[in-house]
């Protein structure tokens, strides 16, 4: 089989130096938060009202915000620039953002991933030899793959029992066409795993 890894990318985020971090509130367990979000963040169940967040730290307002994993939290234009490029495989749910002093900040949205593709095949990721930053060297996996059959052609998808965010190339090259702040995008078949 040939493989695709190359013609999609990993969505992260870029944790940029200050950028705004926001922390979902929530009376739930920690368990039960996570639980939330990962459905909030797949589409698997739509909040009832806008999902409260606060800033944590930092005052530097990116295209797209730190925050509880697995939330996404984008301004209004990241998405503008997804409908108007037509990326399908995306929906957004409404947030409450507090700022510092506890005041509401407009225009961000919290991102739904609901392309889907079948389960990573961690087993086709390769080993190599790297050096980390101590000068010790260790053994890097190396490859986020999947089953490209069961890619139901979303640009913008989520690999079965993760929330990972995956994108198509061309929705990374938009993206990074217009300079969109705070994202990092990485070449699945370069994807350096750690687990």
């Amino acid at each position: 089989m040939i493989s695709k890894a190359n013609l999609f990318y990993y969505l992260g985020q870029a944790d940029k130096r200050g950028a705004f971090c926001a922390e979902y509130i929530s009376t739930a367990t920690a368990a039960d938060q996570i639980s939330q979000l990962e459905q909030y963040h797949l589409g698997s169940a739509d909040p009832r009202s806008p999902v409260r967040f606060r800033w944590v730290e930092g005052s530097r307002m990116y295209d797209v915000l730190l925050s509880t994993a697995p939330s996404f939290l984008v301004a209004a234009s990241f998405l503008d620039l997804l409908e108007n490029i037509a990326a399908t495989g995306h929906r957004s749910y409404g947030i409450e953002l507090q700022d510092k002093e506890g005041e509401l900040v407009e225009c961000y949205r919290g991102l739904v991933v609901s392309g889907r593709c079948g389960a990573l095949q961690l087993e086709r990721s390769r080993v190599e030899s790297r050096v980390g930053p101590n000068g010790a060297t260790y053994d890097a996996k190396i490859g986020l793959y999947f089953d490209e059959s069961t890619w139901d052609g979303s640009e913008i998808f989520a690999p079965k029992g993760t929330t990972l965010t995956f994108v198509t190339e061309r929705v990374a090259r938009e993206l990074r066409k217009a300079k969109v702040s705070n994202i990092a995008l990485t070449s699945l078949d370069e994807f350096e795993r750690l687990w």
